[in-house]
């Protein structure tokens, strides 16, 4: 039985119902930075001189062509757009693609939505052509209005809508990864998990091809590359888009083949568990807790441990740089980037950034406590000897624990970086340096449990929105020059760059203190409400 031609365009208004108001919120976010970058330059390099001089110190550096990718005319506004806002939002645009395609196919096959759609005239393949369909049209209607207020922001209009294509080029791939690892495996955390591992290798494997003068030739293997051979206002190179059209269509057509060959609710992989008798530590609340969660620590660890390790051997090949660039250290001053010229200046500043994957995890695994009430395995749980506080506290200090671990792996994992080119960063600084990190965490932990016990169904978008949201206003702020009263509002505005500098003891303890506080006004709160489906 096919499905009917009518039954299209409202399967596909059905998921734009589900993403309209996330498209929203991202096509903002991405138009106001991207009119505050070319703010940010103008303002900053008003004439022809001083935006020449620095092209030439940038477009030198391998640690920053590294991070945001190859600078190609950055003495033009449309060069140093493409190098600042289309390389990096690629990557968070590709992020926001496999999250939304894995919670759009499995999502809603786990909450059991997509089962009801079954049972008329739909099969799994239509389901995901018709999801993977209104997924491109958010992206593509997000690209436009990324190429319009660049336009509005006086980038030419040509490439203004290249770079629009090339951030959201990084969504459509990784939502095309996302969707094929839906097919795969029986669960929408697994699925994103690996989705996001693909990404991370991506990423990385574009930093070496970047930060090296002789593995450029890397760029090609990356889908990450392929987006930055694109070249915006460098004479565009249309060649790169040969692979990305294969990329998104054989993981389409995986994912159709891969739907049909399975069954509701299991996936290709993995879908038979061996059983094995539980441990006495996991047989109590706190070991069953612990096992959830291990696999998650082991891969926020990993992927943050070898980005700081490759972050922690460009360290003293950037302060030698900076050291000897008196225009380079004039720049690094007016961006507040502290003390570059010694490698622990430029360890701070990259673990400033790591803080905002750690508070992310912790904004997660608040959403994963949710997914667990939505599908019901809670239930599971709360009918056994275990009280909803004692459940709460107990993912609470997991989660805690998994903060701290995750950000010191980080933390040494870019001394031991450093050491294996004798940068002379000590041990406990680096350690500091990635206990840093905690504290705001921490205040996104809290934020999120205050979300689950008052407002259960927005726990995920509020707790990771506000998380996205306050990292945006420091990035946003600092490039635009905001009100210092404007720019205190974002917690990450008050993560000192340790080790460069010490650590604020004020606003870490503060933001501890409201941690705490809202977590116990969440578990307070969750206490007394009704278990709440999805």
């Amino acid at each position: 039985m096919r499905m009917s031609r009518a039954a299209w365009p409202r399967l596909v208004g059905h998921d734009l119902t589900l993403l309209w108001r996330q498209a929203l919120a991202w096509a903002a976010l991405f138009g106001v930075t991207a009119a505050a970058v070319v703010r940010a330059f103008v303002a900053g390099y008003p004439t022809e001189a001083d935006r020449l001089r620095f092209a030439q110190v940038v477009g030198l550096n391998p640690g920053f062509q590294a991070i945001n990718g190859v600078a190609r005319n950055l003495d033009t506004v449309g060069g140093f757009t493409a190098w600042r806002f289309g390389g990096p939002f690629a990557v968070v645009a590709a992020a926001w693609g496999l999250l939304a395609a894995t919670r759009l196919l499995r999502g809603e096959e786990e909450a059991g939505r997509a089962e009801l759609l079954l049972t008329g005239r739909i099969r799994g393949g239509g389901l995901v052509l018709a999801g993977l369909g209104a997924l491109a049209a958010v992206f593509g209607a997000v690209a436009v209005v990324i190429g319009v207020a660049l336009a509005a922001a006086s980038v030419p209009s040509p490439g203004a809508f290249v770079i629009g294509a090339q951030v959201m080029l990084g969504a459509a791939m990784f939502a095309g990864v996302g969707a094929l690892a839906s097919q795969l495996f029986p669960a929408r955390r697994t699925a994103a998990t690996w989705s996001a591992v693909l990404l991370g290798a991506s990423f990385l494997l574009r930093v070496v091809a970047d930060g090296t003068r002789t593995l450029g030739w890397l760029r090609w293997w990356t889908p990450l590359g392929w987006l930055e051979n694109l070249r915006p206002f460098a004479g565009t190179h249309l060649v790169a888009l040969v692979p990305v059209v294969a990329l998104l269509v054989a993981t389409t057509c995986g994912s159709v083949l891969a739907v049909r060959r399975r069954n509701l609710g299991d996936g290709l992989v993995g879908t038979r568990v061996r059983a094995r008798p539980a441990s006495a530590l996991e047989r109590t609340l706190p070991g069953f807790v612990a096992r959830s969660v291990r696999g998650v620590v082991a891969a926020w660890a990993a992927g943050l441990a070898v980005a700081c390790f490759v972050t922690g051997l460009l360290a003293k090949d950037i302060a030698d740089f900076v050291r000897t660039s008196d225009v380079f250290q004039k720049l690094a001053a007016e961006l507040g980037a502290q003390k570059l010229d010694r490698p622990e200046g430029y360890l701070g500043v990259v673990l400033s950034f790591v803080a905002v994957p750690v508070a992310v995890m912790a904004a997660t695994q608040v959403a994963a406590c949710r997914e667990e009430e939505s599908s019901g395995r809670l239930d599971n749980l709360l009918v056994l000897p275990v009280g909803r506080r004692q459940w709460i506290a107990t993912r609470v200090v997991a989660v805690v624990v998994a903060v701290t671990t995750v950000a010191l792996v980080a933390g040494l994992s870019g001394w031991l970086g450093a050491a294996a080119l004798h940068a002379g960063v000590a041990f406990k600084d680096m350690a500091a340096g990635g206990l840093n990190m905690v504290p705001v965490a921490l205040l996104f932990l809290g934020f999120g449990v205050l979300a689950f016990g008052a407002l259960p169904r927005l726990t995920a978008p509020l707790t990771i929105g506000l998380v996205l949201g306050l990292y945006m206003l420091q990035l946003v702020g600092s490039l635009a020059k905001f009100p210092s009263w404007v720019l205190d509002l974002s917690p990450f505005h008050h993560v000192a760059p340790a080790p460069a500098t010490p650590v604020n003891g004020l606003a870490a303890a503060v933001m501890i203190a409201l941690g705490a506080v809202t977590v116990v006004a969440g578990v307070a709160a969750f206490a007394r409400r009704d278990v709440t489906g999805a």
